[in-house]
């Protein structure tokens, strides 16, 4: 996907169904090994080129199902966002 912005959502597969869709899933994103968090319940980052920059970054999200102990339901996937541009042409790719 090429544009100055892309935004990530991660899909639970195989997490219990009840708990998909409340509030007991916890969403770690993290940029180059860093904590971007904001809210715990972000299914969904948006990452833009604002700058006249070229690079790549590694982007991951880790996800815990709290459910009280009932079940222990993790997952973790990455991916690199690709990112090169100027004034006038700024992508960002993966």
């Amino acid at each position: 996907m090429n544009g100055s912005e892309i935004t990530l959502t991660t899909t639970p597969y195989f997490f219990s169904r009840g708990d998909i869709n409340g509030s007991k899933i916890k969403y770690d994103w993290s940029m180059n090994g860093r904590n971007i968090n904001n809210k715990k319940d972000a299914r969904q980052a948006t990452f833009r080129n604002t700058k006249d920059s070229s690079g790549s970054t590694k982007i991951s999200v880790e996800l815990q199902n709290e459910n009280g102990g009932k079940e222990l339901q993790s997952s973790r996937s990455s991916v690199f966002l690709n990112f090169e541009g100027n004034s006038s042409n700024k992508t960002v790719s993966f």
